[in-house]
């Protein structure tokens, strides 16, 4: 079950970080501080504060990581707008390739660019991300086409268009697979970043 988690105030650009670290161990993502604080690890939200989007710290984010293999995960914001041009959902990442060990010495390779079912070559490794949301693009197909990061560059995620919104919740769906099995001992991560604007 999903509770609800205290609202961050409205915004016309407000981000919402998330660190993701494969290790051995599954991830939780926890989402209990005041608004302008540090959150629990792995978790940081800053927010800059006007009057005509808005966009809440994760409800819920979960990624339980593997080595070898497909992992698959999520996290989920509730953005909402006043303004009567609606919103846009973007997400980055603060590198490229978006998973990579802290030396960048290993590397996972981005999905590709264009949304299609999920496919990873043999000895390969891969990361991307699917969107699943009443306002989520169709090219997404309902989260079941995924797509890669491009660095930081915007990719938009999300869009209600003509008109004011409630609060409508969006999962940008994770997942990665690893066909060549990372060295021993090593760790990658991830820093997702979604951002909420008015749609002009």
């Amino acid at each position: 079950m999903v509770h609800p988690r205290p609202r961050i105030r409205a915004a016309d650009v407000l981000v919402v970080a998330v660190s993701m670290a494969l290790c051995l161990a599954p991830l939780g993502i926890h989402a209990m501080a005041a608004p302008s604080s540090t959150l629990d690890q792995p978790l940081s939200a800053t927010q800059e504060v006007a009057a005509s989007v808005g966009i809440g710290r994760p409800v819920t984010g979960s990624f339980t990581p593997s080595s070898s293999g497909m992992s698959t995960g999520q996290v989920t914001w509730d953005a909402w707008a006043t303004s009567n041009g609606g919103f846009k959902l973007t997400v980055h990442t603060n590198r490229e390739p978006a998973m990579q060990s802290s030396s960048g010495a290993v590397t996972v390779d981005d999905q590709g660019a264009t949304p299609s079912a999920w496919s990873v070559p043999a000895g390969q490794r891969r990361f991307g991300f699917s969107v699943r949301g009443e306002h989520a693009l169709a090219a997404y197909q309902g989260g079941n086409r995924w797509r890669g990061f491009q660095g930081a560059r915007p990719i938009e995620a999300s869009r209600r268009r003509g008109g004011a919104a409630a609060q409508t919740r969006t999962t940008i769906r994770l997942r990665s697979e690893m066909r060549s099995a990372l060295p021993s001992g090593t760790r990658v991560s991830a820093h997702v970043v979604g951002t909420v604007t008015e749609n002009l």
